[in-house]
């Protein structure tokens, strides 16, 4: 007869609760600059990569468009970020900083490093569970 699995045994459930709190750790660091956790991904992406394709983002951040595109609405109301059709094709919509969301990344680059000291994860721990999602990552794109 089969060992039935148990709740607490499946690792989805870890991962999905451990993702959730830490989502959730980074709201009241973020709302004082209104702005959400997605939305600050978003910046984080244009900080690193510069302007970007409404695509490129996505699939950078795992979102789809459906998904990014309000999100990408309201950064943009809020001056943030421009978005504007490629010159090249116009089905492509590229998403760039503006100087106001570009000054932002000063303001908020030490949120992940707050949210580290928070968990209490090591360079080290830090290191593993990156080295764990890229497992995960591989598994997945089979």
């Amino acid at each position: 007869m089969k060992q039935a699995v148990h709740l607490q045994d499946l690792i989805c459930l870890s991962l999905y609760k451990a993702s959730r709190h830490l989502i959730r750790m980074y709201g009241p660091l973020l709302a004082p600059f209104g702005l959400t956790y997605p939305q600050f991904l978003v910046l984080q992406v244009l900080w690193e990569k510069g302007a970007s394709s409404v695509r490129g983002i996505g699939d950078l951040l795992a979102l789809d468009s459906a998904t990014l595109t309000p999100l990408l609405k309201k950064l943009e109301q809020r001056q943030l970020v421009t978005r504007a059709r490629s010159i090249k094709d116009e089905r492509i919509v590229v998403i760039d900083l503006t100087d106001e969301g570009q000054s932002l990344k000063k303001k908020l680059q030490q949120i992940p490093k707050e949210i580290g000291l928070q968990c209490g994860f090591s360079q080290k721990d830090v290191v593993e569970l990156q080295r764990m999602q890229g497992i995960l990552e591989k598994i997945g794109a089979k």
